[in-house]
């Protein structure tokens, strides 16, 4: 055996890409179809019925189950078993708390980092979400308004700022969806998303913040009236507004 200091000097070869597993794939498409409310909270999964529609195996689709239960998406019951997560009064309340404020701590701070360029792309977003307006497309409107917030807190340069927001995890984007399914809240989101755009022009950020935070607060307070408010309401209306757009599933 030949004893060298000396580095290996042939190429190592790439170890090849891992295939992502069935169950993760299907995993991503069943969570899409829950954030963006085409599943309704508290619509069984036939574990048997979506197993087949994802031609997939039944322990296969367990495995995805468990994928979505992680993320708070899903509901495992005893006896019961797999429904889509319901809403909850205390998760809505905590996230919404915490939402307003880390963007307005990013909004704030990213008012003075504002440049010619990250100002262009932000209206070119807000162009785009004044056409889903005028669409009446809420999910495309909760797409583009995600878009905004990564190029603010971008700017903002506060690196765990970001983190401490996706820790959060995939119940804040499912109940942004939720929210801007709510009658008017696309345009009154617009509204507060022009002003925005504003303040920053005029690097004013206290004025960028405070407009982040009060459109966040109204729209937790619009789910919060909708989902858990007067309970002579139906909550039938409010399960309509969440899965609005529902596409063909296994039946319950």
């Amino acid at each position: 055996m030949i004893k060298s200091n000396e580095p290996c000097k042939n190429k190592l070869t790439p170890a090849p890409e891992l295939p992502r597993s069935v169950a993760a794939i299907a995993a991503q498409h069943l969570e899409r179809e829950i954030i963006e409310g085409r599943l309704a909270p508290g619509q069984r999964l036939i574990e048997e019925a979506w197993a087949e529609q994802f031609g997939i195996s039944r322990g296969s689709f367990r495995e995805v189950l468990r994928i979505l239960e992680a993320a708070k998406l899903v509901e495992i019951l005893p006896r019961r078993g797999a429904q889509v997560a319901s809403l909850n009064r205390r998760d809505v309340e905590e996230i919404y708390l915490l939402r307003k404020n880390l963007f307005k701590l990013g909004y704030s701070h990213a008012a003075s980092n504002m440049t010619n360029e990250s100002m262009d792309a932000l209206r070119a977003i807000y162009a785009e979400m004044e056409q889903a307006v005028e669409r009446d497309d809420p999910s495309e409107f909760s797409r583009l308004s995600q878009t905004f917030d990564a190029v603010v807190l971008d700017v903002a340069g506060i690196s765990r700022l970001q983190l401490v927001i996706d820790f959060l995890g995939k119940q804040t984007v499912r109940y942004r969806h939720i929210g801007f399914k709510l009658p008017g809240r696309i345009k009154q989101s617009l509204g507060a998303h022009r002003r925005i755009l504003e303040a920053f022009a005029r690097k004013d950020g206290e004025k960028a913040g405070q407009t982040v935070y009060e459109v966040i607060e109204q729209a937790g307070e619009s789910i919060l009236s909708q989902a858990f408010g007067d309970p002579r309401e139906s909550s039938e209306n409010w399960q309509a507004t969440a899965a609005s757009g529902a596409a063909n599933h296994p039946e319950a």
